[in-house]
């Protein structure tokens, strides 16, 4: 007997818990929906499409834009300046301690939320030694960001590019790759 009263009150439990909320549903079904006019008198006329399957033309200066974002985005170290810096006091012939990259954002009206630096460590027979990724935040128009790179005892050159931003500008807040990876869309 005690058994079966413990499974009616889960069983009962276990209804309320799957009815949760479906009260308020209901209740906001059965309100009136607002109506809104639209006063259509001064509408611009539209003209009619060959079907449901036509596409919309984009207007000549979202175009030009997108046009203009995808240069921007496949040449991308034009406008965002990577520069190794490698300090003279190294001893080694080959090894540094304490150098860095500049990353110079060059263009005027475009920030980028986010950006990917690929920078590459090379020996001196310009074989690669490392490869790192870094991630920088909130580049505005002008402004320059710097990473540090490890100390090693093998490099002779750094080689840095930009592979993937996020702009609102330019990627509408997408996160692309860009340069030699990008694919226009």
């Amino acid at each position: 007997m005690q058994i079966l009263k413990y499974m009616l009150i889960i069983s009962f439990a276990t209804f309320l818990v799957a009815c949760n909320g479906t009260a308020t549903k209901a209740d906001n079904d059965d309100a009136p929906a607002e109506k809104k006019e639209v006063d259509t008198a001064n509408a611009p006329a539209v003209p009619p499409t060959a079907g449901m399957d036509a596409t919309i033309a984009p207007l000549p200066d979202s175009s030009k834009s997108a046009t203009e974002s995808n240069k921007i985005l496949a040449n991308i170290d034009q406008y965002l300046l990577s520069s190794a810096v490698i300090p003279d006091n190294t001893s080694n012939a080959e090894g540094f301690n304490g150098a860095t990259v500049k990353i110079e954002n060059t263009l005027k009206k475009t920030s980028f939320q986010k950006i990917m630096v690929e920078v590459s460590i090379l020996l001196a027979d310009d074989k690669e030694y490392r490869t790192d990724y870094h991630t920088l935040y909130n580049i505005e128009p002008g402004s320059i960001k710097t990473i540090k790179i490890p100390n090693t005892s093998r490099g002779s050159k750094i080689v840095s590019h930009i592979v993937k931003v996020k702009s609102n500008e330019l990627t509408k807040g997408e996160w692309v790759l860009t340069g030699s990876r990008f694919v226009p869309r």
